[in-house]
């Protein structure tokens, strides 16, 4: 029997919440149950839905801990984490996603998600510039540091997983490639959806205000859609009234190319109302230029609706080659093309959306996910007694 600490402090909104939401329910599943000889631990943000989730599933051995951004997460995990871990003396830490930032004589297990430090190719910050930029080549070097304190590495997308020899090869020895996995219950509130005048073509798009995600292009897309008289509805998961330079960018854009009417500012949806949010759009967007893995994809297979995709290495790899409608991200003309084809023609949605379901047959569901996970540190734990004997 071994004690593990399951470390989602990193995670506090996105996707990666979602990832772990599904993971500690199934967790919480095999304690409820008895099947698990294991004791285990949950670190988390107290301000997080996790927390909220594990108290209100009356888990045992909750530690919350209150921080309210990233510096004062890492301060924590520096100058505070230490002294609990010497308390709670577990036998490995598993952070779903997030670096090992306390000492190395905890055994750690990490989830890795930052796919650009495996494209050393791609100017992937190039739309920042000055200070902001210098701070995230630091932020890099920083992850790239503290990956390498970890004692294995859980990849979640083949083609980053291949890349991992070339790139880092001291990291061979010590990663493991899981696929993620989608329960499609979770709850089903019913969220307060907008209910645009008669659009032709719902479309959906789930992420903040990051410029990886191509969202700059989007109010083009609509425009060039209506041109070619159609009338499309964008659903974006963020406010319509944030104050930051990127948001103030987009809502210029949707001016420029009079689309305002046509875009319906979610804010964040929370897991128990996805598969209504999902139910009510045609179309899911993911225009990526870089992803560890999204939701959205196996999302959309769920849900049975079509996947327009960046047509790259990345998505190709989760995607495989009929699962998805595959588009070069920077061509607003193709793109357009690609959406109106999907709503003209019911065979080809038909077909996309059946490939999309029988892709999902490839991925394990949570509990084979979990079962994945912790034979991975099981592995890892054995590998240390056997260098201690």
């Amino acid at each position: 029997m071994s004690k593990i600490l399951i470390n989602t402090m990193s995670l506090s909104c996105g996707g990666g919440q979602k990832v772990a939401w599904n993971i500690l329910r199934k967790i919480l599943e095999r304690i409820n149950s008895g099947t698990d000889a294991n004791t285990y631990c949950f670190l988390c943000n107290a301000d997080s839905d996790l927390c909220k989730m594990l108290k209100e599933r009356n888990a045992e051995n909750i530690y919350a801990v209150r921080v309210h951004n990233p510096v004062m997460r890492i301060l924590w995990e520096i100058f505070c984490a230490n002294k609990l871990f010497n308390r709670i003396k577990p036998d490995i830490i598993y952070s779903i996603f997030g670096y090992p930032i306390f000492s190395r004589k905890f055994l750690s297990v990490i989830g890795e998600a930052d796919s650009n430090l495996f494209y050393p190719e791609i100017n992937f910050w190039q739309h920042i510039t000055g200070i902001s930029l210098l701070k995230r080549h630091l932020v890099d070097r920083f992850r790239i540091k503290m990956m390498f304190r970890a004692d294995g590495i859980i990849f979640e997308n083949e083609a980053i997983f291949r890349r991992v020899p070339q790139i880092f090869p001291r990291l061979s020895a010590q990663i493991c490639f899981i696929q993620p996995a989608i329960e499609k219950k979770i709850s089903n509130a019913e969220p307060l959806l907008p209910d645009p005048k008669s659009p032709d073509i719902r479309l959906l798009l789930l992420c903040s205000w990051q410029l990886n995600k191509n969202i700059m292009i989007l109010p083009q897309i609509l425009a060039e859609i209506k041109r070619k008289g159609y009338t499309p509805h964008l659903f974006f998961s963020v406010n319509a009234d944030d104050t930051n330079p990127v948001a103030k960018e987009f809502y210029g854009e949707a001016a420029k190319y009079a689309v305002e009417e046509n875009i319906s500012y979610l804010g964040t949806v929370p897991p128990s109302q996805l598969e209504t949010v999902y139910n009510k759009t045609e179309q899911i967007l993911l225009l990526s230029q870089l992803e560890s893995f999204s939701n959205n994809i196996i999302e959309a297979w769920c849900y049975q609706k079509a996947l327009v995709i960046s047509d790259l290495e990345w998505s190709r790899s989760i995607v495989g080659d009929s699962a998805a409608v595959f588009v070069d991200r920077d061509n607003v003309h193709s793109i357009a093309d690609a959406i109106i084809h999907l709503h003209t023609d019911p065979e080809y949605y038909r077909k996309t959306v059946t490939a999309g379901k029988e892709k999902l047959l490839s991925y394990p569901d949570a509990s084979n996910q979990v079962d994945q996970i912790l034979s991975f540190l099981m592995r890892v734990m054995e590998k240390k007694r056997s260098k201690e004997k």
